[in-house]
């Protein structure tokens, strides 16, 4: 583990906006330090799907894709994978924070202990 963020989105969503605002907020975190050689794991399989292709949608889901398509771009050597629900537990230990709490929270190569049997589980599946 490298970085990990969290924090809330407010407004009425459904889990496909969730998923391609939440990949976008976490590429522009990337974005930032110059980050390379990047494995970025998401559970949600439309944007890895959307992602990898050609295709453009003029919807609000679309045009957070495109943005998305367009950090990707300034990552170097930058690997976006679908990862299942059941084995994801560091992002679902990310969301239980966030909801407990109203800051975003950012944290650098030291994890946070309510992460590390997150990472733990995470690497034994």
């Amino acid at each position: 583990m490298l970085t990990a963020r969290n924090g809330l989105l407010a407004g009425p969503l459904d889990a496909g906006l969730v998923d391609a605002l939440s990949f976008r907020e976490a590429l522009g975190c990337l974005k930032a330090p110059s980050f390379s050689k990047v494995i970025m794991e998401t559970n949600a399989p439309k944007v890895v799907r959307v992602l990898k292709s050609q295709a453009s949608d003029p919807n609000y889901f679309g045009l957070i894709i495109d943005e998305c398509k367009v950090l990707l771009k300034v990552i170097t050597d930058c690997n976006v994978c679908f990862v299942r629900w059941s084995a994801n537990n560091v992002t679902h230990s990310l969301v239980r924070a966030s909801c407990s709490g109203s800051d975003v929270q950012v944290w650098g190569s030291v994890p946070p202990s309510f992460l590390c049997n997150a990472l733990i589980s995470d690497l034994l599946l």
